[in-house]
């Protein structure tokens, strides 16, 4: 399931707009002067402007970038999660917490909440590498793990998700 419309780079130009929709509504409007000689006033309020506007400008790519860089660095992993980056030969460490308690076996249409979680930790286990390790934690009474640590046998893993059973 994707949290982003179509695309991931659709959400980055709409958050990339909200810098520039704060900076359109939060600009400094110029105090209005009445004085008997308006021409002059006005030829200054030129030249500020004529001096305020880049700066105008520099503030809100200031703004934007800041906002940017913020986004990208929240979403990084995400963006990045298909691509080999420089852990990619790394070893990962993975434990599944499933709940195995009685409020699990409540029937969700074909299959109880049970079978759909470890349905969904089985595929998890799945997409592992040889070199990861990982370990199953079943929430009961007194949560109790598969392995005292984590262990690189994953088919055991498999098969304790096929043979579990709620309490």
């Amino acid at each position: 399931m994707s949290v982003f419309f179509t695309h991931p780079w659709y959400g980055l130009f709409a958050l990339a707009l909200v810098p520039l929709l704060i900076h359109l509504f939060a600009r400094a409007r110029p105090p209005a002067y009445w004085f008997p000689s308006v021409e002059f006033i006005q030829r200054i309020l030129r030249k500020t402007l004529r001096v305020k506007r880049p700066r105008d400008w520099l503030l809100w790519l200031l703004r934007t970038l800041l906002t940017l860089a913020m986004v990208l660095l929240i979403l990084g992993p995400i963006l990045m999660a298909g691509r080999a980056g420089p852990g990619a030969g790394l070893q990962r460490n993975l434990v599944l917490v499933v709940d195995a308690t009685a409020s699990m076996a409540y029937s969700d249409g074909a299959q109880t909440r049970f079978a759909a979680a470890c349905a969904e930790a089985s595929e998890v286990l799945r997409g592992l590498r040889s070199l990861d390790r990982a370990n199953i934690v079943w929430l009961k009474s007194v949560p109790a793990a598969v392995f005292p640590e984590l262990g690189v046998n994953l088919g055991q893993l498999q098969d304790e998700l096929r043979r579990a059973r709620v309490s």
